[in-house]
Formats: C-alpha cells, structure tokens, sequence
C-alpha cells in the first residue's frame, strides 16, 4: 500500500506542476504581439532629391517604421540578406531614430540631394520589443526625375524593374512583345 500512495502522490504534484506552468504560459500567449507589417513607402524624384512617405499600417505602439535610400545596383543583395541595411554604408540616407513613424500614422520625408543616379527606397518596421524588421518592397527612383525611364512611362514596359526584381522573366517578355502603348 505504501508503494501505491507514493505513486499517487508523484503523480498529483506532477499534474500540479503541469497545470501551474500551463497557468503561468497562458496569460504570456495571451499577450503576444501582432505579427510586424511592413510598411507601405512610396518615393518620387524631386529635382536631385527623392521624396518619401511612410505609412505605418501597425496598431502596436511599440512597432515604429523607417525608410532608407540605396544604390538600386544593391537591391539583390538587400534580398539575399536583409540585414544588410543596417550595416554603415549600405545606405546614403534613412529616417533619423527621432523621426520613425508611429504606429497608424504616416509621415513625408525629403532626402538631402544626391548625385544623378538610379537609387532604390525600402521601407521597414520594427518592434521596440526585439524581433527582426521587416522590410517592404523597395521603390525604385531615377535622379534626375524620368532620366532613365522617362520614355517608358505610361506604356508596357512602366514597370519593367519590377518584372527584373520579382524575377518575373516571363511577364517581362510579354510585356516586351507587346510593345509601348504610347503613339510614336
């Protein structure tokens, strides 16, 4: 008999102790955070300098968004390995730390000027309570404005860099079949 009551007092701490954990854990799961959404950026030439606007789509008070400026020759990097962007020199520009957007809001920014160039804009967002930023689909911007594709504009081929981007080889070739929808 004393072996039997034992066994039955083991187990009933151990079931205890299961419970009590799973006590503890739940009100923690409970209040886990959202999933961080990427921001929404968009980016236009102005002069020698680029416009931007950030929109935080986050409820989260502790999720703010940023945005940062690249040579567009680095994009495929940034892809393979996102954390390159907040290695020093990747980008020649980004929203200061005092300036980040806050949750459900959205704000414009005007980059200092640059030298003529094609430069890509990426947005992202990160929560002040850790976790990896996550980063949006960069816009890419031509300086001076339409430099570079300015006689492709409103035709077949507008989005041409997001075929190459997205790796979209088969899009691309439609769209160049097609041709501009553009009067000669």
């Amino acid at each position: 008999m004393h072996v039997r009551t034992r066994n039955l007092f083991t187990r009933s701490v151990a079931g205890v102790a299961i419970a009590g954990a799973a006590a503890l854990a739940a009100p923690a799961l409970a209040s886990a955070a959202p999933a961080v959404k990427a921001p929404t950026v968009t980016a236009a030439a102005a002069s020698s300098t680029i416009t931007v606007t950030v929109a935080n789509p986050n409820t989260d008070p502790s999720v703010t968004c940023g945005a940062h400026a690249f040579a567009a020759s680095r994009a495929s990097e940034l892809e393979k390995d996102p954390s390159k962007l907040f290695e020093p020199g990747f980008t020649f520009w980004k929203v200061s730390d005092k300036a980040r957007v806050g949750a459900s809001d959205t704000k414009s920014f005007t980059t200092p000027e640059f030298n003529d160039g094609v430069f890509a804009v990426v947005g992202e967002c990160t929560s002040a309570n850790g976790g990896t930023p996550v980063l949006g689909k960069p816009q890419v911007v031509s300086l001076p404005e339409d430099a570079i594709f300015g006689s492709l504009r409103n035709g077949a081929l507008e989005n041409v860099l997001d075929f190459v981007l997205e790796g979209n080889i088969d899009g691309l070739i439609k769209a160049i079949s097609a041709g501009s929808t553009q009067p000669a």
